[in-house]
This record gives structure tokens, sequence and C-alpha cells, in this order.
């Protein structure tokens, strides 16, 4: 009974140490891309040509792996830390795990509640073009299960974004 209370807590570690590792590594990645060609908002041609285009892909593709670490864990807290370390102004308070989220241009405010399958975007591509823009959400919003924000979008205090809407 002991030797298995004592492989639950060290898996349990293990799992955290991996996702910790994960975060500091691609935080690092984030680090040198971003001194290189930094985010900026704006409508970009979706061409590998295209500066913006390819480093938008780039900073995508390091943050999957932890996100999707960070993700499995079944408390919420590991999401939130992975969210603010990678630059999402948001506080603890917030339940972002149910859905997804972008992390460049996104500003959340106190008790914000994302339901199940919601996606809250800063980015997006539309034909041939890759569209980034600021989003804001203020405190007290509930975004239903399935919702859609697209970029640019600013969404007021105590605000309810029912399900399925855009």
């Amino acid at each position: 009974m002991y030797l298995k209370f004592l492989s639950i807590i060290l898996i349990f570690f293990l799992y955290l140490t991996l996702a910790a590792s994960a975060l500091v590594f691609a935080k690092l990645l984030l680090i040198i891309v971003n001194a290189i060609h930094p985010p900026k908002e704006g409508v970009f041609l979706r061409d590998p040509s295209d500066k913006d285009y390819r480093y938008w892909s780039l900073r995508n593709v390091i943050k999957k792996w932890p996100f999707w670490i960070c993700h499995r864990f079944p408390f919420p807290f590991l999401d939130n830390i992975s969210f603010k370390m990678f630059g999402v102004k948001t506080k603890f308070s917030n339940s972002l795990f149910e859905g997804w989220v972008d992390t460049e241009f996104m500003e959340i405010g106190k008790n914000v509640v994302v339901g199940q399958g919601a996606v809250v975007m800063s980015a997006l591509i539309i034909g041939n073009f890759l569209i980034i823009r600021k989003t804001v959400i203020e405190d007290n919003v509930r975004i239903g299960a399935h919702a859609i924000v697209l970029p640019g979008t600013h969404i007021g205090k105590n605000c309810v974004l029912n399900t399925w809407s855009t």
C-alpha cells in the first residue's frame, strides 16, 4: 500500500517536472525567436516568403508541446501558468482550460470563464492572409461552449457570449 502511494506521488512529480521543463525550454526558444523577429499586429500575406507569417508559424509550433502537456493535467492552475508564461495577461481566477486561447496580443480580465470547446483567437488565417489583432476580454465575462472570439474583438465587463456564437 505504501509503495503504491509513493509511486503515484513520484508519477505526479515526474509529470510536473516534464511540464515545467517543456515550458522553460519553449520560453527560452520564444525569447530567441522574438529577439530575431518580434510579433506585431497587422494583415500579412500567408506565404513562406513573408517573415511575419513564417515567424508566427514558428512561434505556434514552439508552443504546441508545452500546451499539450499542461492541458492534459487535471488541474487548471498549470494551464494558467503556461498562459502567463507565454504572455497572456490573465489572472489565476480565470477558467481558460476548457477551450483554446491564443497567447499573443491577448488581454484577459478577472473571473473569466471560457466554455468547453470555445476558441479565443488573436490570429486568424483567411484565404491567403494572416490577420493578427489584439483581443481584449474584460472582467466577469462568460464565453459559452463552442463560441468563437475572432481577432480584434473587445468584450466588455460582465458580458455573456452564448453557446455556439461568434
